[in-house]
This record gives C-alpha cells, sequence and structure tokens, in this order.
C-alpha cells in the first residue's frame, strides 16, 4: 500500500506540475495575444498613413489628359474620375490630419496640390457646357456636383491649414449656393 501512494504522490505531483506549466503557457500565450492587439489605434493609425501615402503618390504624379469624345465634348465619365479623386484624397487628408497632428503641416502641403490640380481646366472640363467656368463667371450657375466637392476642399483647406488664401473664392462659391438655392422653388440646387 505504501508503494501506491508514493507512486500517486509522484502521478498528482507530476499532473500538478504539467497543470501549472500548462497554466503559464496558457498566460503567456493569452498575454501574448493581448499585447498584439492590446494598442488597435496603432494598427488603424499605420494603416491611415499607408494610404495617405498612396494619396501623395497620386498627387506627385504629372496631370494626366482628361480625354474627350470624338466630337470635342468632354467625357463625363473620364472627367468626372480624376475629379473626384482629388475631391476624395482631400477629405481624407483633412480626416487624417485630425487625427494625426503630427502630419498636419505635410497633409496641408498635398492638400493644396489637390486644390491646384482640381481648379485646372482640364478637371472641371465636363461642367463648361453646361454651367460655363466658374472662375470666370460673374454670376455662378447651379453646380452642386463640381462647386460642392470643391468648395467643401477649400473649407477643409482652410479648418487644417488657416490659410485663407482660397476664402475669397470660398465666399464666392458658398455665396452662390445660397443664391441659387434661395431662387429655387424646391430648395434644391441642381448638379
Amino acid at each position: 500500500m505504501k508503494n501506491v501512494f508514493k507512486i500517486l504522490n509522484i502521478l498528482f505531483g507530476a499532473a500538478l506540475w504539467l497543470v501549472i506549466i500548462l497554466l503559464f503557457l496558457a498566460i503567456g500565450l493569452m498575454l501574448t495575444i493581448h499585447l498584439s492587439n492590446s494598442n488597435p489605434q496603432a494598427k488603424i493609425r499605420q494603416e491611415a498613413i499607408q494610404e495617405y501615402n498612396y494619396l501623395k503618390s497620386l498627387l506627385d504624379e504629372p496631370d494626366k489628359k482628361v480625354p474627350t469624345t470624338t466630337d470635342g465634348h468632354s467625357n463625363f465619365v473620364s472627367s468626372e474620375w480624376p475629379f473626384m479623386t482629388l475631391s476624395m484624397s482631400t477629405f481624407g487628408m483633412r480626416n487624417l490630419a485630425l487625427y494625426e497632428p503630427s502630419l498636419k503641416e505635410e497633409i496641408c502641403i498635398y492638400m493644396k496640390k489637390a486644390i491646384e490640380r482640381a481648379m485646372k481646366p482640364a478637371y472641371y472640363h465636363f461642367i463648361l457646357e453646361h454651367y460655363g467656368d466658374p472662375f470666370k463667371a460673374e454670376k455662378i450657375e447651379d453646380n452642386a456636383f463640381y462647386l460642392g466637392h470643391l468648395t467643401l476642399m477649400l473649407a477643409y483647406y482652410r479648418e487644417i491649414s488657416g490659410d485663407n488664401c482660397y476664402d475669397e473664392l470660398l465666399h464666392k462659391f458658398a455665396r452662390a449656393f445660397y443664391e441659387n438655392y434661395m431662387r429655387s422653388p424646391t430648395r434644391c440646387v441642381t448638379s
């Protein structure tokens, strides 16, 4: 009987040590998993910076000629996409500048690049035959699509940079929206 207790004691001790070792391994594994996932903000930041670097690469590319149709009119879809790339990029950069202030100064440079490019005729050619040139017109006709996006780009740049270089244009477009809105019986501005 003494030998049975001795064997049981050894088995129990070994089992106890095995349980302790497994517990430490489990705790180590859980701690590793927790530490790798404990900072989701760092992962989001890394992804946001990767996306920003992609946006920068788009803005660092030279302008591409916006295609036209064979009759000389702009190809609306082909013209719209390059402009929308600039617009949506600016919106994303604004959000990143709010989220990651250390990049704000550099982001402002790229936001301005996007705005300057968006104000080139190649990027708004698709509205000229319908609404005229909004930069030369005394009175701006309804055009919520192009001017709406451009106005947001200007406002976001002003918000992030504090630079008032586009304020005159921003106020001109905002005033035109207000006047067109008030003139409309349905309170809609066409695009």
